[in-house]
């Protein structure tokens, strides 16, 4: 009895795996390198099917780079626009693993400025002072000379849109100034003192040379025990060290979403194996449209990124795109893979039932608007609903397609909005607007309420790393032109006071911030911090290295805000 028991449990655990495979949600891609199927594991990564099922088939909806809204199949004629391979850097660079495949994003061709290091350069000064200091305990003030070099800009030019632009690549000079003073007299003997190091930047853009000359103060405190004044001799050391880059005037293209982050499943206990489809993200809770797909079982992205599914057949033609060439130093393909377009299918009665609108996906749409005359001024009413990001009301003076706009920004403050909802109201003077003009508005409803704070100021947090076993508190002031205070604590050593520069910058989005700020120990850090709703400890990803270098390390772990 027992025995057959036993085979009834193992004869319904394999009819459970075969229907596991035969129903589902299934994605077909039709790509320039053949076909693939991917299947979505619509139970345990429920939010990341219903956005992709929702891009794939158009239902979901989504917003182009011009903010206008579309339900139209996403992925269709996109491209596989990065191949992710285990490269060794001995030279001469080989490549040793294929590791996964990434697509669904929308290519955007823009200048930018390429900074490389030009020459790295380290100045010095000397020179000694005498002060006379009467009894007891004096301070002197001393003013130590600064002089740097900023080289001119180089005449260059690149193409945009088919036209050679002509420009310049500004040099930028960044370094840091650290001045220490060797003091004596006859009544304390020798004593140093030291100064905080001083942070520097500057950017030219002419044609000219421009010499910079300023000074470093240093406080000495002098002790006279005597009675009568005595001279001390100051005998300075200032070094400027710096880097001096280019920035170049290239045109990037790079790949973003569909128009709207949403939060993260990284906990799902789906775990990156061969062959799995996973979201791709800059950070914690900015799933979208991007996803990848692994030739190799990569552990190292377990916890980092969603998992929700995996190819069911076709994996050779997976395996064959993974193997094709990049571009030198990066990871573009060098020949475009089009993804045709991607087609879902639903089977079974779970998979027909699953609805994309009930899992979280923040959903694009159009604003209620409406525009009349009002004497020499046009009212523009139009509708704030409560917990939704107002996408940039755009305008145009030309009768040109929408994906032709030159957008311009009406509201520069409105990112995201939660309070009632309510109409909002403006009177724009016709003068200003021309004889013809244009509006259009959109927005991307949440309907998971948004968690990000506004603002990182008078805050204070908490960052904890295991792989570095280091501790920092960073504690921001009520304005950006204050500076802060924190702590830094690595194992079991004490910890180290650390000040935090003014100019420390955040940017919100709606469940998800970027914080960026440099400390008095000349580190940058930029760090992408997750808020999921509800949690205490969350999750951060980012970057750090020293401010004058462009090498820089990553680093990711928990953190807490109070």
């Amino acid at each position: 009895m027992k025995h057959s028991l036993t085979m009834l449990l193992l004869g319904l655990a394999l009819a459970s795996g075969a229907r596991a495979q035969s129903e589902g949600i299934f994605a077909d891609f039709v790509t320039s390198h053949g076909n693939f199927t991917v299947w979505l594991d619509m139970d345990r990564a429920p939010r990341a099917v219903a956005s992709f099922v929702g891009l794939a088939t158009g239902e979901g909806g989504w917003v182009d780079l011009q903010t206008n809204v579309w339900h139209r199949p996403f992925y269709d004629g996109s491209l596989i626009h990065r191949i992710v391979k285990d490269v060794v850097t001995n030279p001469p660079p080989t490549v040793t693993n294929d590791i996964a495949i990434q697509g669904g994003g929308l290519p955007l061709e823009e200048p930018s400025l390429r900074e490389q290091i030009h020459s790295v350069y380290t100045n010095t000064y000397s020179g000694s002072v005498v002060s006379s200091n009467a009894p007891g305990i004096t301070t002197n003030l001393l003013n130590l000379p600064v002089v740097i070099t900023n080289p001119p800009a180089i005449a260059t030019n690149y193409v945009w849109k088919g036209e050679t632009v002509t420009t310049v690549a500004p040099r930028v000079v960044r370094g840091q100034i650290t001045a220490s003073v060797v003091s004596s007299n006859e009544s304390s003997g020798d004593w140093v003192t030291s100064r905080t190091p001083v942070d520097f930047g500057y950017t030219n853009a002419t044609a000219a040379t421009i010499v910079t000359t300023g000074i470093v103060q240093v406080a000495v405190l002098v002790t006279n025990g005597g009675s009568n004044a005595l001279a001390t001799t100051h005998t300075a050391h200032v070094t400027n060290q710096a880097a001096e880059r280019l920035q170049v005037p290239i045109v990037l293209t790079n790949f973003v979403n569909a128009g709207y982050t949403m939060l993260d499943n990284v906990t799902n206990g789906l775990l990156h194996s061969n062959g799995v489809i996973a979201m791709a993200n800059s950070g914690p809770n900015t799933d979208c449209s991007q996803f990848f797909i692994t030739v190799t079982n990569a552990p190292y992205w377990d916890g980092g990124y969603s998992v929700f599914g995996h190819v069911t057949d076709g994996m050779a033609t997976v395996r064959a795109i993974a193997a094709e060439p990049v571009q030198a130093g990066g990871s573009r393909p060098i020949a475009d893979i089009v993804v045709s377009n991607v087609t879902i299918r639903r089977v079974g009665v779970a998979a027909e039932a699953f609805d994309i609108t009930a899992h979280g996906v923040p959903s694009p749409e159009s604003v209620p608007m409406d525009i009349a005359m009002q004497g020499v001024n046009v009212q523009l009413r139009m509708e704030l609903a409560s917990q939704t990001k107002p996408l940039l009301f755009s305008d145009s003076t030309s009768m040109a397609p929408f994906a032709a706009w030159d957008h311009q920004e009406t509201f520069t403050n409105l990112v995201f909005y939660t309070n009632a909802t309510q109409t909002l109201t403006m009177l724009l003077p016709v003068a200003e607007l021309g004889p013809r003009h244009f509006f259009h508005a959109a927005r991307i409803r949440y309907p998971i309420p948004l968690s990000t704070p506004e603002t990182h100021w008078r805050r204070t947090f908490t960052f904890r790393s295991e792989q570095l076993d280091l501790t920092y508190s960073a504690t921001f002031p009520t304005n950006v032109m204050q500076q802060g205070t924190g702590w830094s604590k690595q194992s079991t050593n004490d910890p180290v006071a650390r000040t935090i520069f003014a100019g420390s910058f955040w940017t919100r989005d709606a469940y998800m911030a970027r914080l960026n700020f440099i400390d008095n120990s000349g580190q940058e850090y930029n760090y992408t911090l997750g808020f999921t709703p509800g949690a205490v400890t969350n999750r951060f990803t980012g970057t750090y290295g020293l401010f004058i270098s462009p090498v820089r390390y990553n680093i990711s772990g928990t953190f807490t805000m109070d």
